[in-house]
C-alpha cells in the first residue's frame, strides 16, 4: 500500500473513532436518565431476596414504564384527534 492511501485510512479509522465515541456518550446519557427517571417514578428499592426474583422485579418495574408512557402517549393522541 503506498503512503497517500495509508495516510487516508489511518484519517477515516480515526474520524469513525471519534465518532463511536460521540455516539457512546450520548447513548450513555440517554441510559442515565431512562433508569433515574425508572427509580423516580417505580422507587429505587427492591424488595426480593433471591438473585431471580431480583432480576423479574426489575424487568417488570421496566415493562410498567413503558407500559405507562405508551398508554400517556396513546392518550395525549386521542385529545388531539378528538
Amino acid at each position: 500500500m503506498n503512503k497517500k492511501k495509508e495516510k487516508k485510512y489511518i484519517k477515516l479509522a480515526n474520524h469513525l473513532t471519534s465518532c463511536l465515541k460521540r455516539l457512546r456518550r450520548n447513548h450513555r446519557s440517554k441510559n442515565e436518565t431512562t433508569f433515574s427517571v425508572l427509580k423516580r417514578v417505580n422507587g429505587s428499592t427492591i424488595r426480593s431476596i433471591k438473585v431471580s426474583m431480583q432480576n423479574k422485579e426489575v424487568l417488570l418495574k421496566e415493562i410498567v414504564y413503558n407500559a405507562n408512557r405508551l398508554i400517556g402517549y396513546f392518550i395525549d393522541f386521542l385529545k388531539e384527534v378528538y
